[in-house]
């Protein structure tokens, strides 16, 4: 027990060393290793008097790495979020980037966010940057993207134009997701998503392109569509990506957005689905990459007003155990349920 009187700094230097003393105890009976938890309970309260602090006894839940920052200060790198905006912070390919969870319009905060993240990810361009913040008239103006498919189009005609108004929306550079998009959300909720897409007509990325695809696809008649996720390895990173896959007539193809024109869309001439699975594993060699997994998900409903959920991933396919023998077999037993789905709208 601590005596009352302790001033604030000196409860806390208590506090660290029964800690460590705890922890010094804990390492005797425990052998640590890089992967494996390290459970300690105890409590924690507290009681104010007269600004002092009465410690009764801690507890703490501290795992192997937190070990290291009792003796030396954590680390920070120029792209790790602080801990206030973890939620607002996802990852891929090992690298940063904010997610825009306040709506529209902008808040102040996320805008200064999403200008210092770029300037830390390109410090090369510190310069234009700045100058194109401190611009306000001589900006050019972007053009919105202009929906011009036609129901008397067929489908043919229609696939296509989807594609290109997806691709006017641009890809998004930021380091900066305008849009929250959670995949546990009801259908009806995506496509509200899809709506402020349009809307706001800011730059995307792929995951948003699927929700958009989604959308702009809904009461296509015959047509079924599946989401298609990847991971690709490149120079001991791995990457994650997804597209829409569309089936129709008996023909494969796929709508999406990417940096790289081949790893978005494949118009409907793939007799099956492992022919445009391996399409792709040949656009990701040509960039490079090794890919390493590959989910399917399962036809997606027509009805906007949905409360169905998206089944993103039914099969996973590990690209490299698998041979090609068995790929195969699997993608086509998958692809036999898609093809005798019937999510499609009834013509009015």
């Amino acid at each position: 027990m601590i005596p009352l009187d302790y001033s604030l700094g000196q409860l806390l230097l208590s506090i660290a060393t029964l800690i460590r003393q705890h922890i010094n105890k804990q390492e005797k009976q425990y052998k640590y290793t890089q992967h494996r938890r390290c459970k300690v309970r105890s409590r924690l309260l507290f009681c104010k008097r007269d600004s002092n602090f009465c410690f009764l006894s801690f507890s703490l839940r501290i795992q192997p790495a937190f070990l290291q920052s009792l003796t030396k200060p954590p680390m920070k790198t120029l792209l790790t979020p602080n801990d206030e905006d973890d939620d607002e912070a996802e990852t891929n390919a090992g690298v940063f980037f904010w997610v825009n969870k306040h709506g529209f319009p902008l808040d102040n905060k996320t805008w200064e966010r999403m200008w210092d993240h770029a300037i830390k990810r390109h410090p090369q361009c510190n310069n234009v940057i700045n100058n194109i913040r401190k611009s306000t008239n001589n900006l050019p103006n972007v053009p919105i993207p202009v929906w011009t498919i036609k129901a008397q189009m067929s489908l043919e005609k229609k696939i296509p134009a989807v594609q290109k108004y997806i691709e006017s929306f641009d890809y998004n550079y930021t380091g900066t997701q305008f849009f929250d998009i959670k995949k546990n959300r009801p259908l009806c909720g995506l496509m509200e998503t899809a709506k402020e897409i349009i809307h706001e007509s800011l730059p995307i990325k792929c995951l948003e392109a699927v929700i958009l695809a989604v959308y702009l696809t809904n009461g296509f008649r015959n047509v079924e569509r599946f989401a298609i996720s990847f991971n690709s390895l490149f120079q001991d990173v791995t990457y994650r990506h997804v597209v829409l896959g569309i089936y129709c007539n008996g023909y494969y193809g796929a709508l999406g957005l990417s940096r790289r024109k081949e790893l978005m869309f494949k118009p409907l001439v793939f007799q099956s689905l492992y022919d445009l699975i391996m399409n792709f594993q040949v656009s990701y060699k040509k960039y490079c990459h090794k890919l390493l997994k590959v989910r399917i998900g399962l036809p997606i409903n027509h009805n906007p007003y949905s409360y169905d959920y998206i089944i993103w991933r039914a099969i996973v396919l590990n690209i490299i155990k698998l041979d090609t023998e068995e790929t195969e077999k699997r993608i086509e037993k998958h692809s036999r349920v898609i093809r005798k789905s019937n999510h499609f709208l009834p013509s009015l």
